[in-house]
Parts: structure tokens; C-alpha cells; sequence
């Protein structure tokens, strides 16, 4: 049994789609359909009324889906319970989204590290879903991430608290090479180094391009999730990527990189989280720090 599977089930539910619910999960929906039927295997009975379309949860899973969400929540208790007796009383963890722990982290460590009172200061870094699992799993103190109006509505819990860090935003770069490539050919496709849809970039870029289509027409010939690769290949002359402004900021200064007009820009919100009762003793210092941050900006 994962619990895991027990929250793709009330996110089936709330979204009353199985696309719908597997961008909310960040994973494919190939991969999210079989979590569900592998809780349904576990439990023995069929959950998901598959005759119709789209397939939505039965009315045996509705007659459980409040059970279903107040055992996720007695177990997730349980557990901080259970790691309460073995704290990491001289290890601070944060779990980041691998631009933050490049374009951000540095200075955010300057701020953190003079109150840690010599507690280490750890950092998990890896894509949005990765980082929440760490976080809600309760194996990480913090989560450093890109907020945004797309966000996953599980970190809207009560038991967390949330600070603002500051502004970001994902900007379409290329080189000035690639763009004198692209005037040159005229009616070629821009190529554009992608996301998978299935991840937070990816997502909110899909839904930007919709809402703002291009002036020309888009080839994805390389897709990657990570950045710092879609920026050197940017840096090859290879295409456009969305990248975040501050990974990028001096490029921009220096030319080496240019926006590309015609294509959006997403805004994005720096924030922290925490669990409110989080019982680390290191926590604490670390929080204020944090706010103290929070509040300069």
C-alpha cells in the first residue's frame, strides 16, 4: 500500500478527470492510471466507473472518499509522530525545486546559516512533485518552491505555514545567433527546447502558449526536464526555452542571451513552507531567519 495512491484517488475525485488529475499529481497519466487501479487492486473492488466518459469515481469510492481522506490525514499525523522521537536536532533539511538551489539558494544561505547556531543546513534538490513528496512525507523541514496560481492545492493545507520570498518569471531566451538564424529563414519554426507537460514548467508554459498563442509557428524537437539543460542548450544555438529570470539575469546583461518577443512571460512567486508543528528544535531559528527575509522583500 502507498499513500500516494489514496491522494491520486481524491484528486480523480475532485477534478472528475483523469488528465486533469494526473497534471495535478505531476505524472503522466499512464502512470497515474495504473496507481489507481493498484489501489483498487489492493482494496479488491473497483473504484473508478470505467463505462462511462470521462471514467469517474464510483458511487462505492464516493461513499469512502471522506474516509478515505481522513485516514490519509491520521496517517500523515502518525508518522510526524513516529519522527518526532528521532529528530534531526542538528540538520536542517529543505527540499528545492533544482533551479531555486542554483539561482537562489546561495544568497538565501547567507541569511540562513549566521542563526543555525551550527546546525547543518541540507538541501535535497530535484523537480516540484520530488520535492513535495520529500516535504509532505515529512523527510524534509522546508519546501522551496515556485508558487504560482497553477499551483498544487495540497500545499494550501492548514497545518502549513507559507512565506513569500520574492518574484521570478520563466522568460523565453535564445541567443542572438539563433535569432538572426530564425530572421533569417523567415517562414522556418521557431524550435523551442520544452518541459514535459507533465511537470510544473511544462504545465504552465502549455497554458500560456494556449491563452497567448505565437506570432509563428513552434517546433518541440528536444524535450528535457531540467533548466540548466534546457540553458545550455539554449547557449548552442540549439532553440528558445523558458527559463527563470534570475538563472539567466547576467546572460541577459551581458547579450549573450536575448528574449524572444512574441512569446509570454510567466510570473512566479519564490515561497517557503513549513509544518506548523514541526518539532525540530533547528527549525525554529531557521523559520525566522526566513521570515526576517520575507518581510525585507
Amino acid at each position: 500500500m502507498d499513500t500516494r495512491w489514496l491522494e491520486d484517488f481524491l484528486a480523480l475525485r475532485e477534478t472528475g478527470n483523469f488528465t486533469r488529475a494526473a497534471e495535478r499529481r505531476y505524472i503522466t497519466q499512464p502512470a497515474f492510471s495504473r496507481r489507481i487501479r493498484s489501489l483498487e487492486d489492493w482494496l479488491g473492488v473497483e473504484l473508478i466507473d470505467r463505462s462511462t466518459y470521462p471514467p469517474r469515481v464510483n458511487p462505492l469510492g464516493e461513499q469512502y472518499a471522506q474516509r478515505v481522506a481522513d485516514c490519509l490525514e491520521q496517517l500523515t499525523a502518525l508518522r510526524a509522530d513516529i519522527r518526532q522521537q528521532f529528530l534531526r536536532k542538528d540538520n536542517v533539511v529543505i527540499a528545492t525545486q533544482a533551479s531555486l538551489s542554483v539561482s537562489f539558494c546561495p544568497a538565501l544561505m547567507a541569511d540562513l546559516l549566521p542563526n543555525m547556531s551550527g546546525a547543518t543546513v541540507e538541501l535535497l534538490a530535484g523537480n516540484l512533485y520530488e520535492c513535495m513528496e520529500e516535504f509532505l512525507a515529512g523527510r524534509s523541514d522546508f519546501l522551496l518552491c515556485y508558487d504560482s496560481p497553477e499551483m498544487n492545492p495540497m500545499l494550501n493545507r492548514g497545518d502549513l505555514e507559507r512565506a513569500s520570498l520574492g518574484s521570478d518569471a520563466l522568460v523565453p531566451v535564445a541567443t542572438p545567433a539563433y535569432q538572426r538564424q530564425v530572421k533569417a529563414s523567415q517562414n522556418s519554426p521557431v524550435k523551442i527546447i520544452a518541459y514535459p507537460k507533465q511537470s510544473f514548467f511544462g504545465h504552465l508554459i502549455q497554458q500560456a502558449v494556449a491563452d497567448t498563442p505565437a506570432r509563428f509557428p513552434l517546433e518541440y524537437p528536444v524535450l528535457t526536464a531540467h533548466a540548466d539543460a534546457a540553458r545550455a542548450m539554449v547557449l548552442q544555438d540549439l532553440g528558445v526555452a523558458w527559463l527563470p529570470e534570475t538563472s539567466v539575469r547576467d546572460a541577459l546583461s551581458q547579450q549573450d542571451l536575448e528574449t524572444v518577443d512574441g512569446l509570454p512571460t510567466i510570473g512566479l512567486e519564490i515561497i517557503m513552507l513549513r509544518v506548523r508543528d514541526n518539532a525540530n528544535p533547528s527549525v525554529s531559528p531557521a523559520w525566522t531567519a526566513i521570515l526576517d527575509r520575507a518581510g525585507s522583500q
